[in-house]
């Protein structure tokens, strides 16, 4: 097994090869395994030449990167960066797996080509126990892009750009050609710089806490305190509904039915165990009674979550995401990876690409489909897997002497993402006295910081306050710190606070692994009154 990751965790101390690579530095490594791997013949020629193409472009960027250019690059050994290669060529199958690490970057989408270039060289696609495996960040995230949850999406992955998709959904809702503007939505981040300068002035959040979560949380918290109007929908209290001008109350899990997909394409049924408490619903229908409201009862009239289901898998059709053959009584059966078409005729051709025996098969047992790009048909015009040329970049915010280190932030086991439920429970946020910051004892010792006591974490944009925990298991250059507690759990401890918002030109996702930062002693004199509670809480953590 190899483990990349600049923070020596508990999965990298199970590593045969552990590469604890600077952050940001990801393209040169895997342009350096790819060297490796070409140079030392390990490439599946016979898979490349038949089912791919791209390859030359692909290979000439990664001959630029030999195992000692990234080394230093990287921080890392030369010799381990040829044995990671030479595992990952020679392996029979090789499974590479990932997640917020390689995705919130501003180069997220060049680190996800580097790692699918990889697969493709070697031939793992499309086989047991081999392929690239993006880990998605939320239960649903694959479920929400797949019913059009992005601002750019529609339903069963079409985009919003391409007429004849936003065709598709129109004459599927019977609306008239043109109702469907041709222009994508704002993403996330760009969305709350809109409502910062006034463009945007009606916001509705709905299961989620941007008040915590987003990067550059100064910006964010003020765009939401002076938005026009605010609605929130959601459980519980979160920092997001205390800036609210509107909460609507949502049903959470176990009040409501709906499906989820997981990363592996397998799609659920959630079902609804008990009634909600008090006004609570859940967001289907809040959002159905909106549009009864607005004059749109009869496109909104479903009567059940399963309704909804039906009226969506139909949107799937001859799509890659094709569910028409399920249905919610059929989940309740057992789960489905899609795609699970319910029938083929001359009328009904498969998306390109997508294998016709999927749809055979299906037409008699629908029991799905347990592995995509077994016949090496793939998602592109001319059926082929693109490799993709991945030039070096690095972080998008590099270290300075006021600001020499790099904050990397992530999660713990035991609190999901802000903590509006796990941070409920006593099991849970036990031994834990608060925010923490992860820092080298090298770091450390610059820093002029111990271990143990309360420190402050400072960018260009915000700080935070937070408990340093000293430990060899960082880099000498990087910080850690989980972004878990917001101003609802503890006073300026909020890590986004320090986080920025450069972002991905393609994903938009933000770069929420690489800030610039410094950390230095508290200094009662500064601290503020809100942070006093949370800096003398930290001070009188004893470890239980």
């Amino acid at each position: 097994m190899i483990v990349v990751d600049p923070r020596r965790t508990p999965t990298a101390a199970l590593a045969d090869v552990f590469l604890p690579i600077k952050p940001g530095t990801d393209l040169a490594l895997a342009n350096a395994m790819l060297r490796v791997i070409l140079d030392e013949g390990l490439v599946d020629r016979r898979f490349v030449d038949r089912y791919t193409e791209g390859f030359e472009e692909a290979a000439e960027i990664a001959g630029e990167w030999t195992p000692r250019r990234a080394a230093r690059v990287c921080g890392v050994e030369a010799e381990d960066i040829v044995e990671a290669a030479r595992h990952f060529g020679e392996a029979k199958t090789a499974l590479a797996m990932w997640t917020m690490g390689v995705n919130q970057s501003a180069i997220g989408t060049l680190k996800n080509r580097a790692i699918i270039n990889l697969c493709l060289a070697t031939g793992n696609v499309g086989k047991v126990g081999a392929g690239p495996f993006s880990l998605t960040g939320q239960p649903n995230a694959m479920g929400g892009r797949e019913v059009g949850g992005l601002s750019h999406l529609l339903p069963g992955y079409r985009l919003i750009e391409k007429r004849g998709d936003r065709r598709d959904v129109e004459k599927a809702w019977g609306v008239e050609e043109g109702t469907i503007p041709s222009k994508p939505g704002l993403p996330a981040v760009e969305a709350f710089q809109a409502l910062d300068d006034g463009y945007v002035r009606f916001m509705w959040v709905t299961a989620t806490n941007p008040a915590a979560s987003m990067p550059d949380l100064n910006r964010v918290r003020k765009a939401l305190a002076d938005a026009p109007f605010l609605v929130v929908s959601d459980a519980y209290p979160t920092e997001t509904t205390a800036l609210a001008d509107l909460v609507l109350p949502a049903a959470a899990w176990g009040e409501k039915s709906g499906t989820m997909t997981n990363s592996e394409r397998r799609v659920s049924l959630v079902q609804k165990l008990v009634e909600p408490p008090g006004e609570a619903k859940a967001d289907w229908e809040i959002f159905a009674g909106l549009a009864k409201e607005m004059g749109f009862g009869d496109a909104f009239a479903w009567r059940s979550a399963a309704e909804v289901y039906e009226e969506y898998k139909e949107l799937t059709r001859g799509r890659p995401t094709d569910v028409t053959g399920l249905s919610h009584e059929r989940l309740r059966e057992r789960p489905v990876q899609w795609p699970a078409p319910d029938r083929i005729g001359e009328e009904e051709r498969p998306f390109s690409g997508i294998a016709r025996s999927i749809w055979e098969r299906a037409e008699e047992e629908h029991t799905g489909t347990p592995r995509l790009y077994v016949d090496k048909k793939f998602h592109t015009e001319s059926g082929k897997a693109r490799f993709e040329p991945t030039p070096y970049e690095g972080l998008a915010e590099g270290t300075s002497e006021r600001y020499p280190l790099v904050l990397s932030t992530g999660r713990i086991k035991n609190q999901w993402h802000t903590m509006t439920r796990t941070g409920r429970s006593t099991k849970l946020t036990k031994g834990l006295a608060g925010p923490f910051v992860m820092l080298h004892p090298k770091a450390a010792e610059s820093s002029g910081v111990s271990d143990e006591e309360p420190v402050r974490v400072v960018s260009a944009r915000g700080s935070f306050v937070a408990r340093a925990v000293v430990t060899d298991e960082m880099r000498a250059e990087t910080v850690f710190a989980p972004f878990h507690w917001g101003d609802l759990w503890t006073e300026g401890g909020s890590v986004n606070d320090a986080t920025h918002d450069e972002r991905d030109p393609v994903s938009r996702q933000p770069e929420l692994k690489g800030a610039a930062v410094r950390v230095e002693p508290m200094d009662v004199a500064t601290v503020s009154k809100e942070e006093k509670a949370t800096v003398e809480a930290l001070s009188a953590w004893d470890g239980s």
